[in-house]
Parts: C-alpha cells; sequence; structure tokens
C-alpha cells in the first residue's frame, strides 16, 4: 500500500465508500422491495376483510328491503331489493377472483356462493308472492319462506364467519410480518448507515493524511527547488538546461541577464544567431550541432573546455567564455535533456594575448641583441664601431641606437694615472 501512488490510494478510498453506497443501495432495495410486498399482503387481506363486509352489507340491506316490503308494500322495495342482490352476488365474484391463491377461503366461498344464492331466489319469491297475491295462503307460504331462509341465513353467518375470521388471522399474520420487515429494514439500514459513514471516516482520514503528506512533500520540494534555484543564481557562471527537442527549459539569473534581448523558444538551429555564439574568430557563428549543449541534449554526448565567444545581439562587445556540457539521463539512461556551463574566462583571455604579445615582443628584442652581437666590426685603435652602412661612429652611440642600453661615463684607474697623475696621486691610484 505505501509503494501506490496519490492518485491510486484515492481512487481505492472511492472505491470503498462508492462499494459501501451500493451495499447500502442494493440492501435498502431488497429491504424496501419486501416491506413493499408485506404492504401489499396486508392490503390484500384489508381489501378481502372490506369486499366480505360489503357483501354482508349488501346482502343485509336485501333482506331488510324484502322485510319492507312485506311490511309497507312500497313499491320502491323491490328496486332496492334487485340492487342489493347484485351487488352482493357482485361482491361475491370479486372475492373469488382476489382470494384465488387461498385454497381454503376458496372452499368456504364455493360452499358460500350456492347457499347466497339460494337465499336470494328465496328472497325474491317472496317479494314476488307478496306482489301477486295477499292471502292467508300468502302469508303460510311466507312463513314457510322465512323458516327455509332462517336456515339459509345461519348456514351463511356461519361460513362467513369461518371466512372473516380466516383472514383477520391471515391480516394479523401479515401485519406482524410487515412491521418485522419494517423492524429488520430499519435495523439493517441504520447498521448499514453505520457502517458506511464508518468507511467515509476512514476513506476522509486517509485521504487528509495523503493530502497532508502531498502538502509536506510539495514543501519540501519547493523548497529545494528555492534551494537550487538560489545555488544556481549564486553561480558566476552561465547555466543553461533543455529538453530532448532543443527546448530551454531552467537558466539562472547570469544566464537570465546575456538573453534579456534573446525571443523566447529559439530553436536549437537557432542558437548560434539567437545566443550570439561566435568561434575564436569572434566573427564566424557556430555550427548549430557543434554547440556543447546540443549535443548534450539532442545526442547524448559530454563536451568539456570549449572557448565560445558570447556576443548576445544587442551588445557592442562579447566576451569569451569556456563551455562543458553532459547529457540528462532519465530512468532508463536515455538522454532526456542537457546541461552546460559557461564559465567567463575573458580576463583570462586578456591575460593570455598580453603575456602572447610580451612574448613575442621579448623574441625579437632578443633577435635584436643577437644580431648586434654578432654583427660588431670594431676598430683596434679607437675602439670605434662601423656601421651597417660603413660609417664609424663612437661604440656607446651605435648601441644606443641598437639597444635600450644608457651608457654613464667615468675613468678608469689606468686612465686616471694617465690622464689626471696629480688626481692620482691624491687618490694614491697606482
Amino acid at each position: 500500500m505505501l509503494s501506490l501512488n496519490f492518485r491510486t490510494k484515492t481512487n481505492i478510498a472511492l472505491a470503498l465508500v462508492l462499494l459501501a453506497l451500493a451495499s447500502i443501495g442494493l440492501v435498502s432495495l431488497r429491504e424496501t422491495s419486501q416491506l413493499v410486498r408485506g404492504e401489499e399482503r396486508v392490503a390484500h387481506s384489508r381489501e378481502v376483510l372490506e369486499t366480505s363486509a360489503s357483501m354482508s352489507s349488501h346482502l343485509s340491506d336485501a333482506i331488510a328491503a324484502r322485510r319492507g316490503y312485506l311490511l309497507s308494500g312500497n313499491p320502491q322495495q323491490p328496486d332496492i331489493f334487485a340492487k342489493a342482490s347484485q351487488a352482493t352476488l357482485t361482491d361475491l365474484k370479486y372475492l373469488g377472483r382476489i382470494t384465488a391463491d387461498n385454497s381454503t377461503q376458496q372452499e368456504r366461498l364455493a360452499a358460500l356462493e350456492p347457499l347466497i344464492r339460494n337465499r336470494l331466489e328465496t328472497l325474491s319469491q317472496s317479494i314476488e308472492l307478496h306482489r301477486t297475491s295477499g292471502s292467508d295462503a300468502d302469508r303460510e307460504a311466507q312463513a314457510v319462506m322465512s323458516k327455509h331462509g332462517s336456515e339459509l341465513a345461519d348456514q351463511i353467518s356461519e361460513l362467513f364467519r369461518g371466512f372473516h375470521d380466516t383472514e383477520s388471522e391471515l391480516l394479523v399474520q401479515r401485519m406482524d410480518a410487515a412491521a418485522a420487515t419494517v423492524r429488520l429494514t430499519f435495523q439493517v439500514e441504520t447498521a448499514l448507515a453505520v457502517s458506511f459513514f464508518g468507511v467515509l471516516i476512514a476513506a476522509l482520514t486517509f485521504i487528509n493524511r495523503e493530502l497532508s503528506l502531498r502538502e509536506r512533500a510539495e514543501r519540501a520540494l519547493a523548497e529545494h527547488d528555492r534551494l537550487l534555484r538560489s545555488v544556481l543564481d549564486s553561480s558566476s557562471d552561465l547555466i543553461l538546461v533543455s529538453d530532448r527537442q532543443g527546448k530551454i527549459i531552467l537558466r539562472n539569473s547570469v544566464a537570465a541577464r546575456y538573453h534579456e534581448n534573446v525571443p523566447p523558444n529559439v530553436r536549437p538551429e537557432e542558437w548560434p544567431q539567437g545566443f550570439g555564439l561566435f568561434q575564436s574568430d569572434k566573427k564566424t557563428p557556430f555550427s548549430a550541432d557543434q554547440l556543447p549543449l546540443a549535443r548534450a541534449a539532442l545526442h547524448g554526448e559530454s563536451v568539456d573546455n570549449v572557448e565560445v565567444y558570447v556576443r548576445p545581439p544587442g551588445w557592442e562587445s562579447g566576451r569569451w567564455h569556456l563551455a562543458s556540457s553532459r547529457p540528462l539521463p532519465d530512468e532508463s539512461g536515455q538522454p532526456q535533456g542537457g546541461i552546460v556551463v559557461l564559465r567567463d574566462i575573458t580576463e583570462r583571455r586578456i591575460a593570455e594575448e598580453e603575456r602572447d604579445r610580451l612574448i613575442v615582443e621579448l623574441y625579437k628584442s632578443l633577435a635584436n641583441v643577437k644580431t648586434l652581437a654578432g654583427l660588431l666590426p670594431i676598430c683596434a685603435g679607437c675602439k670605434k664601431i662601423r656601421d651597417d652602412k660603413g660609417y664609424w661612429t663612437q661604440v656607446e652611440d651605435y648601441i644606443s641606437k641598437h639597444s635600450d642600453v644608457t651608457f654613464s661615463h667615468g675613468l678608469c684607474p689606468q686612465c686616471v694615472s694617465r690622464l689626471y697623475p696629480e688626481v692620482a696621486e691624491k687618490k694614491n691610484i697606482p
């Protein structure tokens, strides 16, 4: 884990967070689906109970309509009876459809249907009999029908009670299951939410730690860059760094002063004219591919101590530099650029030129001295010297003209005794 880079670590942390979210989503979807199914089952049981209650109510309305008609003879009661009978049969049919998945309830409905139909038929016959006949025979027939209806009502009530109790128990079971599902869903989602926040906090902590490490590394790198820049700028040499394509990517302040009049992004083939790089005659520009930086950056060569006369654009005179360059290899050892250092040797070059001039003059002087020593014809008597034109001159005049020697005159002891004897006596000169 420590060897992974920041992007990979961050992606792993985010992947864990997304995985936690996906897990929460999947579990929530599953639990919600179960909760919805439980609610649907509860609603289904409620619908069955409501429909059965509606059927019982409609059947009671039909019975009440028949009784009201027999007692009051209200002509509207048969219509009310017909509507209540139709609604009862409709509810019975709908109950059959919505309990198709419950075989027990289907059996009860199968037994309940003929009884209900028989009961309604009996009520209908009673109404019709009362409409067509009002005799004592009608009363006796009505009593028989009422007795038969009571027997049917008891059977219907018993079956209906079983149907209702079974569906009520089923409703309670489904409500309990739904409540249990709600509790389980809440517990699972709470656990997942806690887990998610734990993973999120861990991920945020990890990312913040990595960001802190990265920030410290960036500060250290910035400090290193500042130190490197300070070291480069403190150097009196020109330092230039280029990439593999010949683009100048780094230079110190001395090089920047030299290049203040140079347009940016000078191509390698334009370096000699752009930077003002000349050979020893101070006029002939260097060939671009022979420049030390080009040889290092573009060809991977190491170059040492190449004299370059640098006269940037806008300068009236240039300065001599000694250039050395090295390629900059990447991790695989392939050159990815180059660096060149140009040391100013102008004063040394001037001193060397002055030294060479003095040496030449010395050699000339020595040559003249040798010629003078080898060609001096001198008179054996008066000691005069004959020059190259044939004239005889004093020896001191000739030597003074042909050398830097200056004569001072004096007398040797013999000449003093010979020319000035009295002085010789006083000074005891022999």
